[in-house]
């Protein structure tokens, strides 16, 4: 049976107001958030064939830390 995850991007920061919406980073805590999502998937031996994200800063870079 095929499953579908849904997983939304960790905190992002708003440190730097020039920033552009699809520039800001992950916060610490998004970071650190998107680390123990990983981990849970993992534990629950939930693994991806295929990931796709959107190529804004903080959804990207939470993707490849939960992968």
């Amino acid at each position: 049976m095929k499953k579908l995850t849904l997983i939304r991007h960790g905190k992002s920061s708003w440190d730097d107001p020039s920033l552009s919406d699809w520039e800001r980073p992950l916060k610490a805590r998004g970071k650190k958030d998107a680390l123990l999502i990983g981990y849970k998937l993992k534990k629950e031996k939930i693994i991806s064939d295929k990931i796709i994200s959107s190529s804004a800063k903080r959804a990207y870079d939470s993707a490849k830390i939960i992968a």
